[in-house]
């Protein structure tokens, strides 16, 4: 239903465009084609400042992989070619 409500609105809007000439017709195209670039670049802006505060946790790998580290130095942990060796 919303979709053929907009495309009843834009065929109304190209019909209007081409009843009132070429040069405002033009200028009204140019508008609605500048608002919609616009709007665009709000919803990019918007998007890039969730995904930056999404980015912005804490990364806890680097930390795990310093504390197993110790770990692997010690003997805890064997690497693959001892245990191909067993």
């Amino acid at each position: 239903m919303n979709l053929f409500f907009f495309m009843l609105v834009s065929a109304f809007l190209g019909l209007l465009l081409l009843a009132v000439g070429p040069t405002f017709g033009s200028f009204f195209a140019f508008v609605i084609l500048a608002s919609c670039l616009f709007r665009g670049l709000y919803l990019l802006n918007k998007i890039n400042d969730k995904l930056s505060r999404i980015s912005n946790r804490v990364d806890h790998v680097p930390q795990a992989v310093k504390e197993n580290e110790g770990k692997a130095m010690s003997g805890k942990y064997i690497s693959q070619e001892q245990h191909d060796g067993q």
